[in-house]
Formats: C-alpha cells, sequence, structure tokens
C-alpha cells in the first residue's frame, strides 16, 4: 500500500510538468579480480524518443570493494555526453543490503559525485552532488521479481550549469527482475525522472532495459 501511495504522489507531481518521452537502454558489468575487488564498468545510450535522437550516452568505470557480505564501495569514473555537452564524473559509491523483511529485499546506492563540465566559462567550475537511492524487490517462485526504487539527487553547491535547484531531481522505477544463468540478469520498467527548474518542471516517461551480467 505504501508503495501504490509514493507512485500516486510521484505520478501527481508528473502530471504538472511538461512531458517528455524517452527510452533507455543498458549493460552492466561486474567482473572479479580478488577475493574483495571487482571491476565495473557500464554503458547506457538514453534515447528521446519525442525528437527520434540519442540525448545522451553514457560510460561507467570502476573498481568496487567489498567490505563483507552486506556492505561495499565504489570507486568511479564515468564520461557522459549529451548533445554537444561532455561530463567528467568521478564518483565514491557506498551500497548496503538489509536483508528480507516480509517477502520484500530491501538496499540502497549511496553517490557522492564531483562533476566537471567541459568548455565552461569558468574551467575549473566543479559541481557536487549527493545521490541517495532505495531499492526494494518482490520475489515469487520463478526467478521473477518486483522491483521498486527511487532515486534523489542533491546539488551540493550552485554552479553556472547545474541547475541551481538544491534538488537537482528525482527518479521513481518499476518493474521486473529476471535471473537467469549463473550471475545475470535483466530488469525491464517504466521509470519516470522528474526534474524541477525555474524554466519549467520537466517529467521524463522512460521505458528501460538494463542487462546486468
Amino acid at each position: 500500500m505504501k508503495v501504490i501511495i509514493f507512485f500516486v504522489i510521484c505520478m501527481n507531481m508528473a502530471l504538472a510538468a511538461e512531458d517528455q518521452k524517452g527510452m533507455w537502454l543498458g549493460t552492466f558489468a561486474n567482473k572479479k579480480l580478488t577475493e574483495n575487488y571487482s571491476f565495473w564498468i557500464e554503458t547506457q545510450l538514453r534515447y528521446n524518443l519525442d525528437e527520434g535522437n540519442a540525448a545522451q550516452v553514457l560510460y561507467r568505470t570502476g573498481v568496487l570493494q567489498k567490505l563483507n557480505e552486506r556492505q561495499g564501495l565504489g570507486y568511479l569514473y564515468a564520461f557522459i555526453q549529451s548533445g554537444l555537452n561532455k561530463e567528467h564524473r568521478f564518483t565514491l559509491q557506498h551500497t548496503q543490503s538489509y536483508g528480507n523483511l516480509s517477502n520484500y529485499k530491501f538496499s540502497h546506492r549511496v553517490r557522492v559525485e564531483t562533476r566537471h563540465l567541459e568548455e565552461t566559462t569558468e574551467s575549473f567550475e566543479a559541481a557536487g552532488r549527493l545521490r541517495y537511492l532505495l531499492r526494494a524487490e518482490q520475489r515469487d517462485d520463478k526467478n521473477y521479481a518486483l522491483v521498486v526504487w527511487d532515486e534523489v539527487f542533491i546539488n551540493l553547491n550552485e554552479t553556472s550549469w547545474n541547475g541551481h535547484d538544491t534538488q537537482d531531481r528525482n527518479r521513481f522505477f518499476i518493474g521486473v527482475k529476471q535471473e537467469f544463468f549463473a550471475s545475470n540478469r535483466l530488469e525491464l520498467g517504466y521509470l519516470n525522472q522528474f526534474i524541477p527548474r525555474e524554466s519549467g518542471d520537466i517529467s521524463e516517461h522512460i521505458a528501460t532495459v538494463y542487462l546486468f551480467f
């Protein structure tokens, strides 16, 4: 019931904003290096279906460190191109699994990012951002899971290019996860990205296809 109420609130916010439609495709690979370290690499293609073109391309890579059975750290670098804008992003990540509560499995991911945009008016103008994602999965008996997560983005400082608002954006996802083979999974679903802006709020309705291996 709480998930439904939260979904309704998010949708009410989205209905008051300018609508855009998109599709995000992503591949995510986690390859073990040692007992406590692994190599992470991901690629995401984000399409604007209204304009019929690729709105953003993202490449992220780095090293993940296992702290214990439930916690881990990530040391990541990402390159993001949005149209003509090119961004370099350095990230410290913390993940934690909280185990099962009733028929749900909960986890979180925290990211602290330092963002640099090429060719800004200030050569060393960096934007800091905090991201917090809370995820819940509800399982059945056929390797499928209902997945719901929400991620909030908070700007830590103001620059000429990061939108100025403290809340940079919010992402809400609902979908299905299917596991196959040893450690591979496919996640399909609907993502709403709400972006508050002084010039007018934006609500993106996005179909997502994510492959993890």
